[in-house]
């Protein structure tokens, strides 16, 4: 698995988000990237019952406020 948002395609998995995010792929980080997407923080596509794939975009967007300093993750202005 890579940490690098070069190397990822136009979609990711929530396991190489969370590489990219917080240089792990751990159950918490997992559970913190579905919370994101449910409470709508986080923009992702839904494929079948459980799988989600966000778009390389949106990461871009979070690792650019991580780079900031920003302790929160940027909300989405709907």
């Amino acid at each position: 698995m890579t940490n690098r948002l070069d190397d990822l395609g136009t979609l990711v998995t929530v396991g190489e988000a969370c590489a990219v995010l917080f240089g792990k792929d751990t159950i918490s980080d997992r559970m913190r990237i579905y919370r994101w997407i449910k409470s709508g923080v986080l923009d992702a596509t839904k494929y079948g019952q459980r799988r989600f794939y966000i778009h390389r975009d949106e990461l871009e967007r979070f690792s650019r406020a991580q780079k900031k300093g920003a302790e929160t993750p940027p909300f989405r202005n709907h």
